[in-house]
Formats: structure tokens, sequence, C-alpha cells
């Protein structure tokens, strides 16, 4: 049960991380990887760093498959639904797979809507 827990928490701080701050692309910015960036700077910025990949997606690659994964790393139900079949098969049985991933879910939107007041 307690590995649950920790599948829930790994999966929720990923999502918040990703999606409600620029923790990523202020790490890119320190360490010097700032191509991955594709233009986009956060001072002046009215969108999140997902939110401008997901606009951008056309003008990076002309590459389907990159913009499948665009999309992928865009959307949180998507991003959810993979870091929980890959923490909850680390960490658990099969059966718990679907209910962890509702219960991320869940959490997500419950903290993302607490972070917005």
């Amino acid at each position: 049960m307690i590995n649950f827990f920790y599948s829930l928490g790994f999966v929720v701080t990923i999502l918040i991380v990703w999606f409600k701050t620029d923790a990523f692309v202020e790490y890119c910015k320190l360490i010097g990887f700032k191509k991955i960036l594709f233009g986009y700077d956060s001072s002046g910025a009215q969108i999140s760093f997902p939110q401008y990949l997901y606009t951008k997606r056309l003008s990076i690659s002309k590459n389907k498959l990159i913009h499948f994964y665009i999309k992928l790393i865009t959307c949180p139900v998507c991003i959810n639904f993979w870091l929980s079949m890959i923490f909850g098969g680390l960490f658990l049985p099969v059966l718990f797979i679907p209910f962890l991933y509702v219960c991320n879910l869940l959490v997500y939107l419950i903290l993302s809507k607490l972070l917005e007041y």
C-alpha cells in the first residue's frame, strides 16, 4: 500500500512541476540547454512551456512521430496515463494501475485548482 502512495506522489509531483511551474525552463537555462526550449522566453510569456510546445509543434519538425510525442507530453491526461503505467508497473500489481491513474488525475486536478488561487 505504501508503494501506491509513493507512485501517486511521484506522478503528481512530475505533473505539477511540468505543467504548473517553469522549473524545466529555468533548469535548461541554468545548465545551458537553451536549444531544447525552441525560443521560449518565460519572462514575457503568457503561456506555459508545454502550451508553447504544442503551438510550435508544426514549426519544430515535419516528422509526424515528433508531433505525436509533443502532443503526448503536452496533454496532462496522456502523460498521466504513461507515467501511471511506468510507476505502477515498477511498484504495484497490475490491478492497481487503473486506480492509480484515476487517483493521480484527481489529485493533480485538485492541486492545480488550488494553485490557481
